[in-house]
């Protein structure tokens, strides 16, 4: 029966005969195996996927009704150590990439079970510049230019730059340094520098103007 799960079980046998005192002997007392909790609902992922903002994990449902239950985060297949709690919040290396928690129900006498929740993609987050690209050089005519990236977190992987010449994008040029040309004299030199990252949204930033001479 199932209310014996966990139970330690004995048969005792009695023997009668007529004319005679009956007699009991008992067997050696087992511990029987607990059946399975089983999962009805799985676990569900609730809030806004979203790096810095949090999300939670429900119980789901379980037959018999759990004593207990353990969480587990994963972050693209992968457990996330240490994080056991139902409420999370989102870090920034989960930008872009597939969030989903296991929930393990427990009860006294029971065999504990696991059911996992369905895979939340977090939304991917821009990366934000923290310390705006800058240009070096004098920019007299024949000289020479060049960018600075910048910083930004989380630090970018990959850089793209672009050249504006009175707010004009200078086609195909998209070198960290760049030669002033005669046609730039007077007029106002910009760099536009785009970051990237897997798993974010890439950003963009343009340094102060500088004016050719």
């Amino acid at each position: 029966r199932s209310s014996w799960a966990g139970k330690s079980v004995a048969v005792k046998v009695t023997a009668t005969r007529t004319g005679w005192a009956s007699g009991s002997v008992t067997t050696a007392a087992k511990r029987m195996a607990g059946a399975a909790i089983v999962n009805t609902a799985k676990p569900v992922i609730s809030g806004t996927p979203k790096v810095g903002s949090f999300i939670t994990v429900s119980n789901g449902s379980w037959n018999p009704y759990p004593s207990g239950w353990a969480v587990t985060w994963l972050v693209n297949g992968a457990v996330v150590s240490g994080l056991t709690t139902s409420r999370v919040q989102v870090r920034s290396d989960w930008s872009g990439k597939q969030v989903s928690a296991k929930v393990t129900a427990s009860k006294s006498g029971w065999t504990a079970s696991t059911a996992e929740s369905a895979k939340t993609t977090i939304e991917a987050s821009p990366l934000v510049n923290k310390t705006r690209p800058s240009l070096s050089g004098t920019g007299k005519v024949g000289s020479f230019l060049t960018v600075a990236y910048g910083s930004w977190s989380p630090s970018a992987t990959s850089h793209t730059v672009a050249w504006y010449v009175n707010g004009a994008l200078v086609s195909g040029l998209t070198t960290t340094r760049v030669q002033v040309m005669s046609a730039w004299k007077g007029k106002s030199i910009v760099a536009k520098v785009t970051a990237k990252r897997a798993g974010f949204t890439s950003a963009s930033s343009s340094t102060q103007p500088l004016i050719a001479s």
